[in-house]
């Protein structure tokens, strides 16, 4: 039997039965950039900020054994880089820690980590530098962040 044509007052009228109220939510729903994001996906977001620390921390401890220096704790790599106000670090950098976020992946469902999953970990990236900095990832990073494609993987 098929399904019957939808209205619009048909559906109007089912969504306000099921609750929907026009506007009930306007004033939280002006506020920009305030995205309010559940626990599962802050630890995502953490996990891939942690992966991005330790990236980082491994290059400073290198150069500093050459130079011969004090080497950096992870909080202080951690509060350089990821600081209230921390500028986003340019396009060349995002794309070398995405590709060694691929080489140190452990993919669950395939043999090797799918273009799927590496839009999903730019984005816990690109929220989470978001949300920990203050700093906004603007669109036009995003967009050629994920159409790369990152050769070899599918």
């Amino acid at each position: 039997m098929p399904r019957h044509q939808a209205t619009a007052a048909g559906l109007l009228a089912l969504a306000e039965k099921n609750g929907y109220k026009k506007g009930t939510h306007k004033e939280q729903d002006q506020v920009k950039d305030e995205r309010r994001h559940n626990d599962k996906t802050k630890k995502n977001h953490n996990g891939t900020l942690n992966r991005y620390v330790l990236w980082r921390l491994a290059y400073a401890e290198r150069e500093c054994h050459e130079r011969g220096v004090p080497v950096p704790s992870k909080e202080e790599v951690r509060g350089q880089y990821l600081a209230r106000g921390a500028p986003l670090p340019d396009l060349a950098t995002i794309k070398d820690f995405i590709r060694f976020y691929i080489h140190t992946s452990q993919p669950k469902l395939a043999d090797k980590t799918t273009t799927d999953s590496m839009g999903t970990i730019c984005e816990w990236f690109f929220a989470g530098f978001t949300r920990v900095t203050g700093t906004v990832v603007p669109e036009d990073v995003r967009s050629e962040v994920y159409g790369v494609g990152f050769p070899g993987f599918s």
